[in-house]
Parts: C-alpha cells; sequence; structure tokens
C-alpha cells in the first residue's frame, strides 16, 4: 500500500541533484526548497499533490516531469517556466481544462493528459506547439480535436477513444491515419453514466418483529465481458423502535442503529471489523409487502472515507 510521507525540505541542499524520482507515497506537498535543485533534469512525484510551490519554476534544466497520479484541477504555473521540457505527463489527474498558456513549453514533444475524466477540451493554440511530437488524449471527455493539429509537421501520433466521437473514418482520413484509437476506454463509461446501476443488480429485504426494523441490502455488480470485476456487498441494519423514528432522519452512530457491511470481490476482501458507516437513514414509508427507506451513508476504512450509498430504497417483506 501507499504510505504517508513528509518531504524533508533538506532535500533541497542535492543542488547537484539530476534525477529525483519520489512515488508510491500520500504527499500533499512539495517543500518550496525543493526549487534550489536547479540541475534537474528528469523527476517522477506521484502523491496527493493540488499544487506544486512557485519556487519549482527555477527548474529550467528540467527536460522529462512525470506527475501522474495527482490531484491537479489545473497545470501548476510553475510548469510553465520550465522551458527545456520535452516530456510532460500528467495523465490521472482531475485536470478540467487546458489553458493556452501550454504554449511557452515550446520544446515539448510528448504530452500525457489520459484519464483526466473532467477534461472536455483542449486549446487551438496547442497547435502552436512546433515540436509536439505524440500527445495522449484517451480516457478523458474530449470529443472533438483541434482541426490545426493535422497540419502540425512534428505530430505523429494522437491517442484517443473512440467512444465519444462519430467520425472517426472522417478524422483518420484528415489526420493521414496519425490517431491511435482504443485502448483500455472503459473508465469513460463511469464518468459519463452510473455504471453501478447499469451493471448492478439488487436484493433487498425486510423484516419487522415488533417494533424493531431489520434490512438487508445485498448488491452484485458484474459489467458483461470484462474479467474478474465483479463484487458484492452486502449491508446489515436493525432499527429499533421504528415507530417513533418513522418520516424522522437517524443518525446510524446512535443507539438506535446497529449497522454493518461486508464486500467480497476476486481482489479484495473486507469484513465489518475493519469498517466504519456514518450517515443517516429516513424511514419513508412501511406496508405489509414493502418498505421504503432513505440510505445516505459513508464509509471509512484505513482513515479513508468515501461515500457508500445515497439514495431511496423499496425493501420487500422476506427472509432477512
Amino acid at each position: 500500500g501507499y504510505c504517508a510521507l513528509k518531504l524533508p525540505k533538506t532535500i533541497g541542499n542535492l543542488t547537484n541533484l539530476k534525477t529525483l524520482n519520489i512515488y508510491n507515497y500520500h504527499f500533499k506537498t512539495i517543500p518550496k526548497e525543493f526549487g534550489n535543485l536547479i540541475n534537474l533534469e528528469k523527476v517522477m512525484l506521484c502523491g496527493d499533490l493540488t499544487s506544486i510551490p512557485n519556487s519549482l519554476s527555477k527548474w529550467i534544466n528540467i527536460k522529462s516531469l512525470y506527475l501522474a497520479g495527482n490531484n491537479f484541477k489545473i497545470i501548476p504555473s510553475a510548469i510553465y517556466s520550465m522551458s527545456k521540457l520535452e516530456y510532460l505527463s500528467l495523465n490521472n489527474n482531475d485536470l478540467e481544462f487546458i489553458n493556452d498558456s501550454i504554449t511557452e513549453l515550446t520544446y515539448l514533444k510528448d504530452l500525457e493528459l489520459s484519464s483526466n475524466y473532467k477534461l472536455k477540451s483542449i486549446p487551438n493554440s496547442i497547435c502552436e506547439l512546433a515540436n509536439l511530437v505524440e500527445i495522449d488524449l484517451t480516457r478523458t471527455l474530449i470529443s472533438e480535436i483541434p482541426i490545426c493539429l493535422s497540419e502540425l509537421e512534428s505530430l505523429q501520433k494522437i491517442k484517443l477513444c473512440n467512444t465519444l466521437f462519430n467520425n472517426t473514418n472522417d478524422l483518420d482520413v484528415r489526420f493521414n491515419d496519425k490517431i491511435e484509437w482504443g485502448g483500455f476506454c472503459r473508465g469513460i463509461n463511469w464518468a459519463i453514466f452510473d455504471m453501478d446501476k447499469v451493471y448492478g443488480t439488487y436484493n433487498l429485504k425486510f423484516k419487522q418483529k415488533k417494533d424493531t426494523l431489520y434490512l438487508n441490502y445485498k448488491y452484485f455488480f458484474n459489467e458483461p465481458g470484462v474479467i474478474d470485476e465483479e463484487y458484492s456487498r452486502t449491508i446489515s441494519i436493525k432499527i429499533f423502535d421504528t415507530d417513533k423514528f418513522r418520516g424522522k432522519i437517524i443518525n446510524v452512530s446512535g443507539p438506535t442503529v446497529k449497522i454493518s457491511t461486508s464486500r467480497f470481490s476476486v481482489w479484495n476482501w473486507s469484513d465489518s471489523a475493519d469498517n466504519k458507516i456514518e450517515g443517516f437513514i429516513k424511514i419513508v414509508s412501511i406496508t405489509r409487502s414493502k418498505c421504503k427507506v432513505l440510505l445516505n451513508l459513508d464509509l471509512t476504512k484505513n482513515g479513508k472515507t468515501k461515500k457508500l450509498i445515497n439514495d431511496y430504497f423499496t425493501f420487500k417483506r422476506g427472509k432477512v
């Protein structure tokens, strides 16, 4: 797994350093002292970065910068001062747009923007990168590309997913087969559709014994044609004093609710002992055959919290 790491500012004293690789750690900040590493030529920084200090604009000798797997929403402005940069990877970030400042990287040959699922376009000004050889736009929401790229003599390859394009044949002709279609593009579907609902099935049962309500939620996900992606989730809920709380918000951390969850997949299995569930439940209605419930639950595991459920569900009376 990944370990938390605080980068020591004393690394900035290694002023003759030419290569710096830091990855497989959780780190959210870069000390400003790293800007003193003015002889760096190749850098890999993969953590939880959302920004980098402006002092890194002094990395004027850097040629290769790998920043994949971080959390950048925009390209940090310090990068535009790295005038000798030839390779830039921002794969698997949270980029929402690319601005015209990209043209300041006049020596750039290879630009990787894959797996930025909020990225919908690139500016026409990218055609000003006269040395650009390859650009990777797979697994983004980009549905059209600047036609001026077809006139860029240096360009040899554009990587795209055909999921959002309806004119692939025309583009192949226009770009003289420089476009490489395909790749592993399933992530686009996850960005556009609620795949959990598209390929998921639910088995929801409830029973009521005196004033205690028992809910059993079972979910199974299986995307056809994809090997070893299926998984299941079970949530067991017991609510006391049901009549008292009907129609009201019930905090799952309180004494009124007992709740547990487990998940199973080919790659991972975890039981309720490792999980902490927070959030609330609202019993909307109960009849002899059905129970409608709002479940809004967050799951915390290993210090990380994610949304587990936020929806209305109708449970049918049955064996729990």
